[in-house]
């Protein structure tokens, strides 16, 4: 048996069962002569049968596709809702009723089923009405297509309440009335309607996606009008009806241009809208403070404008609102510096009244105190009021009057205490000893910051002399001796020994600083850090198998030990070579005759293989010992070539793989105890031949004149 005739015979037992539901008591069957039978009351199995054929029938429309169930969906709803009422029924145990149900049921969905024909035939039916419409807008206006349109409407309707014959009728009448409204035209070929479409296309490829996403004004209803009629378009070119085909292409090109007009409107709004944003940005990103310019409220107010002119498709509008939001965002990014300024001067001042004692000041400085307060709120009012520079000038002045009550009352606070600590840097100063003078000094400019004498106290201390030696005590007996190097000016390198060496170039040291008298010793070394690494013990032996690195903890470490004598540090090249040469430009820093070095250096030919006592030999002229020989002497640069310009203080290159090693070791020939001979190693590498010397940079110890 056929499908087909399975539900035919499927639906005939439901016709049965619900003629025998619907027959009264006294009805009889007229065909035979016997009594009557009694039909069978509220039996379950015409129920069952009827609830089975209700969901195959529902199974077979639920498989239709999407459109087709979107469009019967009044009638899909009421046969769910029948067999919603039949399985109620069931439930119930009223299966007449339940049965009734659910052939109602089966009847509904068989004519969605029924109804997939008609569906079709509708379908094609809109699309001649699209195509129809779409050539009529080519010739009537809005009032002559307005009764049409309404015709569509009702066929809508029909087709709403299930009335798909119905619907036909009126999308029948649509197509007619359209088709009369449509212009004539010249009939058109297969290369027309091609040419026509290509002219569409080559339009339609300058609407940019962004302009797809614009949901206000003209340009989406543009666009939707142009998409509209392309798809009629497309369709009645693959029917090979190539004038209809050739006039919608035709429209939907007018349509595209149209969109490319307003796209260039919403193209200019986007520009602008980019460039006020970017400018804001910019403003934003360079205050220090929450304080803002008018001319930044001005923007936002501006920004906020054109984005609703943009919202209401006022693409003109719009465009010079943001213009002008960018003008004036640029206008605050301008003011910037000044109002930074501002926040600075106002921290500066948050700041130094946070840590003001304010009894301290309001009981020896009170009207100070008061009139730098005083700056401060003006300040404030000048700040709101618009005027920055004013502001930034107000808030300076408070805080240096704040400054000064605070030095005011510190200073009579002290003034007392500090009388001792005047006479004894007096007395510093009469001895000539600076480095003692020096911490004397700076307990008094903190303690007396206002006292009057204070300006002429800083002035003898600084003007004082830095003594020749600078002897550092390091305990159980062990010191440290430094001579001064006063600042001048010498010729670095050598002619063509090696060619790292050239060219020779003046080099010109511009401040004072002090370098060991002789390389560090074990005993030193051992006094600071507490061990001894050196392969070749003695305490009076230069300490070796020290690296780079091991020599920068030593010296970090000694000055903190050693308080108000500088910073020690190893010499930069530039200073170890100019304290080397000791005014002498020669080979040797004794001259050129190489036969005298074995009075000055321990070297190859008499150290007998390992390093000797420091100081053993002769000092150079400014009384530094083995300057040449004994152990090579870390420097603070890293390795590089020389530049032929001439050099202020110069510290080396600013990175590399490599420091710089000078002054030759005790396994080296006389050519490497020359004073410009240069070698490197890496920061980490020891070596038995390998030591140091500490120097003292002064910059930092300096005495400094008080801030008026």
């Amino acid at each position: 048996m056929s499908k087909q005739s399975a539900w035919c015979a499927v639906l005939f037992a439901l016709i049965c069962v619900l003629s025998a539901c619907d027959r009264k008591p006294g009805d009889s069957t007229p065909s035979s002569s016997t009594p009557a039978a009694t039909a069978p009351v509220n039996e379950p199995g015409p129920a069952v049968e009827a609830r089975t054929a209700a969901a195959l029938l529902q199974q077979e429309v639920a498989g239709l596709e999407t459109s087709t169930r979107q469009t019967m969906g009044k009638l899909i709803s009421e046969a769910d809702a029948k067999r919603a009422e039949g399985d109620t029924c069931l439930n119930e145990q009223r299966y007449d009723d339940a049965a009734r149900d659910f052939g109602e049921a089966a009847a509904l969905y068989q004519r969605v089923l029924d109804g997939r024909a008609v569906l079709e035939q509708l379908t094609s039916m809109r699309q001649e009405v699209a195509e129809a419409r779409q050539l009529a807008e080519l010739g009537a206006d809005a009032e002559q297509l307005r009764p049409v349109r309404h015709l569509e409407l009702n066929a809508e309707g029909y087709i709403e309440a299930g009335d798909f014959v119905g619907a036909l009728a009126e999308l029948g009448k649509a197509r007619e009335a359209y088709t009369a409204l449509a212009p004539a035209v010249e009939p058109a070929k297969l290369e027309d309607a091609v040419a026509a479409r290509t002219a569409m296309l080559t339009v339609r490829e300058q609407v940019t996606p962004q302009s797809r996403q614009v949901k206000s004004g003209t340009l989406p209803d543009l666009l939707a009008s142009a998409d509209a009629a392309e798809a009629v378009a497309s369709r009645a070119l693959d029917q090979r009806r190539y004038t209809a085909s050739r006039e919608l292409f035709a429209k939907a090109e007018a349509s595209y241009r149209a969109a490319l007009e307003a796209q260039s409107g919403w193209q200019r709004v986007a520009a602008a809208s980019s460039k006020a944003r970017e400018q804001r940005e910019l403003a934003e990103s360079a205050y220090h403070t929450t304080i803002r310019p008018a001319s930044y409220e001005r923007g936002k107010q501006l920004f906020a404008d054109a984005g609703s002119a943009a919202i209401d498709a006022n693409c003109e509008l719009a465009e010079t609102l943001f213009a002008s939001a960018a003008e004036q965002f640029t206008a605050a990014w301008q003011e910037v510096a000044t109002i930074n300024e501002v926040s600075d001067a106002q921290q500066m001042w948050v700041q130094a009244l946070a840590g003001t004692d304010r009894t301290l000041v309001e009981q020896h400085a009170r009207e100070m105190f008061d009139a730098a307060q005083a700056q401060a709120v003006e300040a404030e009012t000048q700040v709101n009021a618009g005027d920055y520079n004013k502001a930034k000038q107000l808030y300076t002045e408070a805080s240096r009057a704040l400054a000064g009550a605070v030095a005011e009352a510190v200073t009579s606070e002290n003034l007392e205490a500090a009388k001792p600590l005047i006479a004894r840097l007096a007395q510093s100063v009469n001895a000539g000893d600076k480095f003692a003078a020096i911490p004397l000094l700076s307990q008094l400019q903190a303690m007396i910051p206002a006292e009057p004498r204070m300006a002429d106290m800083e002035r003898r201390v600084r003007e004082m002399p830095w003594p020749a030696k600078n002897v550092i005590d390091l305990g159980n007996g062990v010191t440290m001796e430094l001579i001064l190097i006063r600042p001048g000016a010498f010729e670095m390198g050598s002619a063509g020994e090696e060619s790292d060496e050239m060219p020779i170039h003046s080099v010109t040291i511009t401040q004072p600083y002090y370098l060991g008298r002789t390389e560090v010793t074990q005993a030193q070394w051992q006094a600071v850090m507490g061990s001894n690494p050196s392969k070749f013990k003695d305490a009076p032996n230069p300490v070796e198998q020290v690296s780079w690195n091991d020599c920068q903890a030593f010296v970090r470490k000694l000055s903190r030990l050693v308080e108000h004598r500088g910073r020690f540090c190893l010499p930069t090249e530039a200073q170890w070579e100019y304290a080397c040469r000791a005014g002498n430009s020669a080979t040797y820093f004794f001259g050129e005759d190489e036969s005298l070095l074995t009075d000055y250096a321990w070297y190859k030919a008499n150290a007998l293989g390992k390093p000797r006592f420091v100081g053993a030999k002769k000092p150079n002229a400014w009384g530094l010992y083995d300057m040449s020989g004994n152990v090579w002497e870390w420097c603070a640069d890293w390795h590089g070539l020389y530049s032929d310009s001439d050099a202020i203080d110069p510290t080396g290159p600013v990175d590399g793989t490599s420091r710089i090693i000078r002054g030759g070791g005790y396994p080296e020939l006389p050519r490497g105890c020359r004073t410009a001979d240069r070698h490197r190693d890496t920061s980490d590498h020891r070596s038995s031949a390998i030591g140091f010397r500490v120097a003292i940079d002064l910059l930092d110890i300096e005495p400094q004149a008080t801030e008026e």
